[in-house]
């Protein structure tokens, strides 16, 4: 039997919120799938709208033999961003169901799922089976562009270039500066690997130039690494991905830089 606390089916995704995308100010159909031998008494809608709180009945549209389907009708406001969660009454107390799961406590706004008209998704991310590759670790296609053994010194420690059947280094020892040299020429051969698993897309962990095998410690975000092949690898990447039907996503780490990038130099001399 299914455990119906375990069960619960919501979100901001198509299945339940139609119109979906949200549109501002347009009645939206909110709907909550949970299993059907649940012990429910009733559900309720709890939605921020303006900045207070509106409660909503919801009513069963659908009854099945695993999950039941509850709906309400928000007139959302005409400003972008409103929230909402679920209040469900049980013949065991209440609970309550929000973006971060089933709790037994009012939850805080931050909890609640927002839905905000104003972003445009684009329609491809929801049906996309997504391939996530850490570059370094993936496959190399392009020996002549590895990074060396002792090729410079970052942090504390040095670079060490790993052949494939080596054990990566622990962080004291390697100070996250072992290579595998994977780089985008070796993404471009794995296509035919894609096809075959159904892959329609691919997130890549940063490829900008950085010091770390990572590259989360970005030294220049307008140039792609040239250890993993530089900016024509990676236009000639996007171009066989698109051949091939498979959408690229790329890991841009904006909201930090390494301790070697210009604007952090900047920032820490007494230029400013």
């Amino acid at each position: 039997m299914v455990n119906w606390k375990k069960s619960i089916r919501s979100g901001v995704v198509p299945e339940y919120l139609t119109p979906f995308p949200p549109v501002a100010g347009v009645s939206t159909t909110v709907a909550i799938s949970i299993a059907t031998h649940a012990p429910v008494v009733k559900i309720i809608c709890h939605a921020l709208l303006d900045g207070r709180s509106s409660y909503f009945p919801m009513h069963r549209a659908q009854q099945g033999q695993v999950f039941d389907r509850y709906e309400a009708h928000i007139h959302p406001p005409v400003q972008p961003c409103w929230k909402f969660s679920f209040q469900i009454e049980t013949e065991q107390g209440w609970y309550f169901a929000t973006r971060t799961g089933l709790q037994v406590y009012h939850p805080s706004e931050a909890r609640m799922y927002s839905v905000d008209p104003s972003i445009e998704a684009s329609s491809w991310v929801a049906g996309s089976t997504f391939y996530q590759i850490f570059p370094d670790r993936f496959r190399k296609g392009d020996p002549s562009i590895d990074l060396e053994t002792h090729e410079y010194t970052f942090d504390g420690g040095t670079t060490k270039a790993l052949n494939w059947d080596e054990e990566p280094l622990s962080y004291e020892e390697g100070r996250c500066l072992d290579f595998y040299n994977g780089d985008l020429k070796g993404i471009e051969e794995a296509i035919p690997h894609f096809k075959a698993l159904g892959i329609t897309a691919l997130y890549l962990t940063p490829i900008f130039r950085a010091k770390t095998n990572h590259r989360y410690d970005c030294t220049d975000y307008f140039t792609v690494d040239e250890h993993v092949g530089g900016d024509e690898a990676l236009i000639q990447l996007c171009k066989s991905l698109h051949e091939a039907n498979i959408h690229i996503l790329l890991d841009v780490s904006i909201n930090h830089t390494g301790i070697d990038h210009p604007w952090y130099n900047l920032n820490s001399s007494s230029e400013l």
